[in-house]
């Protein structure tokens, strides 16, 4: 071999590793769209961001939230004007604690099932409903045992008394199963 030759091989050697050497260019970055399905889960995940953050607030607002009492501010004419307290509400008769006998002491049929009715809508609980011995009651007798008279007569007066002219009668047995016994009356 010549040295022509070796030095053509050489080049061409060379002229090969310089075109696969340029043939080779740095990769490209390129972005496409991935069909569309990045909006939804971008939608998503701003959709629980946002539900997370209304929840959070939610269970710290009472942190947040002053529970001083207000204070009185000055007035302009010199004088302190009092703090506006609400009224304390006045504590309610639980009436659930309470079960009564109705008896319809007229000649109205149905009349201790209307007002059993009544009385089992504002809480209280109704043993039996049924017709009394005497059907020629005027007024309407309440019958209360003495353990259970800490405000039940006063209570069931009220509650009857739009109705019925209620008057108070003996006192129950204690023995008696219901704390109190209701004989409706014609008034």
């Amino acid at each position: 071999m010549d040295v022509n030759e070796e030095s053509q091989g050489n080049e061409s050697a060379h002229e090969e590793f310089r075109r696969v050497d340029t043939s080779q260019t740095q990769p490209s970055i390129e972005y496409s769209k991935k069909n569309g399905a990045s909006k939804p889960l971008l939608l998503v995940l701003s959709l629980i961001v946002l539900l997370s953050i209304g929840a959070t607030g939610y269970l710290l607002k009472d942190k947040f939230t002053s529970s001083e009492e207000p204070t009185p501010t000055p007035n302009p004419t010199g004088g302190l004007e009092a703090p506006i307290t609400q009224p304390s509400p006045t504590p309610s008769f639980d009436r659930n604690k309470f079960t009564l006998r109705l008896l319809n002491g007229t000649k109205t049929s149905g009349l201790a099932a209307t007002v059993s009715a009544k009385l089992k809508d504002l809480g209280y609980i109704i043993n039996k409903t049924g017709n009394a011995t005497n059907s020629a009651f005027t007024k309407t007798a309440v019958r209360v045992k003495k353990e259970s008279s800490t405000g039940l007569l006063e209570q069931l007066i009220k509650d009857l008394s739009p109705d019925y002219s209620v008057e108070e009668a003996v006192n129950l047995k204690d023995s008696d199963t219901v704390d109190a016994e209701v004989i409706l009356g014609d008034e």
